[in-house]
C-alpha cells in the first residue's frame, strides 16, 4: 500500500513539473500588427516599440509568459534591423565604389562609408548587449531580471531598427 502511495505521489509530482511555465496562460504569440498600426498612425514611431508584446502579455500574464512575448517581438525587430543594416551597407558600398577616385570624398575617419556604418553597428551591438546584460551582473539571476533584460533588448532593437530605416530612407 505504501508503495502505491509513493508511486501515485511520484506520478502527480511528474505531472505538475511537466506543466508549461506559463500554465494558465496561453503559449506566447504576438500579432505584430499592433506595433505596425501604432507606427503607421503615431507621431513618434519609437513609442510603438513593444505594442505587440504588450498585447501578448495580456494573454500570457505570468513572468515567463510575458518574457516569451517580449522575446517574440525582440526577434521580429532583430530580423528587421538586419535587413535595414544590410540595405545601408549595400548602399554605402555602392557609393564607395562610385567615389573611390574622388579626392573630395572625406575618408579621414574610416576607409569607406561602408566601413563606417559597419563599425557604428558593431559598436551599437556591443553597447546594447552591455546595457541590457547589466541587470544580471548587478542583481544576479532571476526570472524578473531575465524579463527586464529581454524587454531592454526588444526596445533597443526596435529603436535601432527604426533609426536605420530612417537613415536608409534618406531622412537625416
Amino acid at each position: 500500500m505504501i508503495v502505491k502511495h509513493i508511486q501515485l505521489a511520484l506520478a502527480v509530482s511528474a505531472l505538475i513539473w511537466s506543466v508549461p511555465a506559463w500554465a494558465g496562460d496561453r503559449e506566447p504569440e504576438i500579432n505584430i500588427d499592433y506595433t505596425l498600426n501604432c507606427i503607421k498612425y503615431s507621431e513618434n514611431a519609437f513609442d510603438c516599440v513593444g505594442e505587440a508584446a504588450g498585447a501578448c502579455t495580456n494573454l500570457s500574464p505570468s513572468i515567463k509568459g510575458m518574457t516569451g512575448c517580449l522575446a517574440l517581438e525582440r526577434d521580429y525587430w532583430q530580423v528587421r534591423m538586419t535587413e535595414a543594416f544590410d540595405g545601408l551597407l549595400s548602399r554605402y558600398s555602392s557609393f564607395d565604389s562610385l567615389n573611390s577616385d574622388n579626392t573630395n570624398y572625406n575618408k579621414t575617419n574610416y576607409k569607406s562609408l561602408a566601413d563606417g556604418v559597419n563599425l557604428m553597428h558593431l559598436g551599437w551591438i556591443e553597447f546594447r548587449d552591455a546595457s541590457c546584460r547589466q541587470h544580471r551582473f548587478a542583481h544576479g539571476e532571476s526570472e524578473q531580471l531575465k524579463f527586464q533584460e529581454t524587454q531592454c533588448l526588444m526596445e533597443m532593437n526596435g529603436e535601432q531598427t527604426l533609426y536605420l530605416e530612417w537613415v536608409l530612407e534618406g531622412r537625416p
